[in-house]
């Protein structure tokens, strides 16, 4: 798990603000969308597989006890529904982001595609 986190090091969170580079507006959307990649997939993920791992030690030491039976249940269903709001709540930013900061976003995604150009 720390070998991911690794090569975040390696990438600085934003590439301005050293030199003459000057920092812009877009750097600061940069910046954002790298503190909600890191918060999602190597935060919000993690921890819902351990979330998961919990739930499912809990279900099968439960041995009939329906009250642990039953927080088990709770504990997936909680965790599928975090995570449905989590990378839900990111899938309706990021497109509403891409469409007003990127004029060309109503371009056919398809024609952007080098091998997509080259079958079509």
């Amino acid at each position: 798990m720390t070998v991911p986190l690794l090569g975040l090091a390696a990438d600085p969170l934003i590439p301005c603000g050293t030199g003459k580079i000057m920092c812009t507006l877009a750097d600061l959307g940069c910046l954002a969308e790298k503190i909600i990649d890191f918060l999602l997939l190597y935060l919000a993920a993690p921890l819902a597989v351990i979330s998961m791992l919990i739930g499912g030690i809990l279900m099968i030491t439960a041995g009939g006890n329906q009250n642990q039976l039953e927080r088990s249940k709770s504990i997936f269903y909680n965790t599928v529904i975090g995570i449905i709001i989590a990378f839900g709540a990111w899938l309706i930013v990021n497109l509403i982001l891409q469409n007003l900061l990127d004029p060309d976003s109503f371009k056919n995604p398809l024609d952007t595609i080098e091998t997509c150009k080259k079958i079509i």
